[in-house]
C-alpha cells in the first residue's frame, strides 16, 4: 500500500509541474496631467518606470491619478490620489514608489518653490508581446480613469 502512495504522489507531482507558465508583457504608461509652460523640478533618475512584479503576478491593470507636491529639497509630499479604476494595491504601490522618487532643479540659477504635480500611471498588460501592451497603455491613456474617484 505504501508503494502504490508513494507512486501516486510522485505522479500526481510530476503533473502539476508540467503546466506551462503563462507569458505575459507589462507596460507602464507615465504622463504628466497638467503640464505646465515652465516646470521647475525634473525627476533625478528618470528611467522607465517597470511594471512591479507583485501586480504582474496578479494581472493588475488600470490607471493611477497622483497629484503631488515637490519641495525645495526636491522631494515628493503631499501625494493623494485622485483617480483611480485600478486595484486598491496598484493605486497603494503607484503611491508608495512616487514617495521615492527625488527631484533635482532644472534650471539651479531659478528660485526653488515647492511646485504642484499631477501625473497619471497607466499599468497595462498583454500575453502577446511587449508591443502589444505598450499600444494598450498609448490607447488607455486616452480614456478616462474615473471608475474610482478617491
Amino acid at each position: 500500500m505504501k508503494n502504490i502512495l508513494v507512486l501516486s504522489v510522485i505522479t500526481l507531482g510530476t503533473l502539476s509541474t508540467s503546466v506551462s507558465a503563462k507569458k505575459l508583457y507589462g507596460d507602464v504608461l507615465v504622463t504628466d496631467v497638467n503640464p505646465k509652460e515652465k516646470i521647475h523640478w525634473q525627476r533625478t533618475d528618470p528611467k522607465t518606470v517597470t511594471y512591479p512584479k507583485e501586480l504582474a503576478m496578479s494581472e493588475s491593470t488600470g490607471c493611477v491619478v497622483l497629484n503631488f507636491d515637490v519641495n525645495q529639497a526636491g522631494e515628493t509630499e503631499n501625494i493623494s490620489i485622485v483617480q483611480t479604476n485600478a486595484k486598491k494595491k496598484v493605486a497603494k504601490y503607484t503611491k508608495r514608489m512616487l514617495k521615492k522618487w527625488q527631484w533635482s532643479p532644472i534650471d539651479s540659477s531659478a528660485k526653488l518653490n515647492t511646485e504642484s504635480r499631477t501625473i497619471r500611471f497607466d499599468y497595462c498588460m498583454s500575453n502577446e508581446s511587449g508591443e502589444k501592451a505598450k499600444a494598450m497603455c498609448q490607447q488607455q491613456s486616452q480614456l478616462a480613469c474615473s471608475n474610482k474617484n478617491v
